[in-house]
């Protein structure tokens, strides 16, 4: 584990994940932030680091009270677990958190609909980061292209039409080198 302030040790366990998966999913997360360079007064974080005391500094927004420690002595304090999401996005409306995925709809634990097995990606994902409330949303995609929609559909109105477009395509290629990686 390295030791550059980073408690959960994100660089070394995207690492063991290999280097094809760690391209793929930086694609798609560089994507997401440069489809919101045009968006008016919205901020962007990649990573942003767990809620604790760097919350401030890093993301610009008081620590919400559900995560702060119980303020009567008697109570126990909360526990926070040090999930770290894949993206950050700020705008004068809303303040949401987005991990991103790209699932195997031919695994062993896959429905017997694509987008079940989507579905049920996304609802693990809600219940791991269930500490940041609504403002949590999960990205889910498979390797082959098809999404859980919900989240991604936010995000391609934040941006308009032209950037939509612009960040489809960057995903679907990153998608398509992947796969065509993998079978080669």
């Amino acid at each position: 584990m390295d030791n550059t302030g980073d408690p959960i040790g994100h660089p070394d366990l995207c690492g063991a994940l290999g280097a094809p998966t760690i391209g793929r999913h930086t694609t798609i997360q560089r994507a997401i932030a440069q489809a919101h360079r045009g968006v008016g007064q919205c901020q962007v974080v990649l990573e942003p680091p767990p809620a604790t005391g760097q919350w401030n500094r890093v993301v610009g927004l008081d620590v919400p009270p559900h995560l702060l420690p119980a303020a009567d002595l008697g109570a126990a304090p909360i526990t926070v677990p040090l999930t770290r999401p894949d993206i950050f996005i700020r705008t004068p409306e809303t303040s949401e958190f987005y991990d991103l995925m790209v699932a195997s709809v031919a695994c062993r634990s896959a429905r017997a609909l694509p987008l079940d097995t989507l579905a049920a990606k996304a609802r693990a994902k809600l219940l791991k980061y269930r500490h940041f409330g609504r403002s949590f949303k999960p990205l889910v995609w498979s390797a082959g292209g098809l999404m859980d929609r919900d989240s991604y559909r936010d995000i391609q109105l934040r941006v308009g039409p032209m950037a939509a477009a612009w960040m489809d395509k960057r995903i679907a290629l990153a998608l398509l080198r992947f796969r065509a990686r993998a079978r080669a």
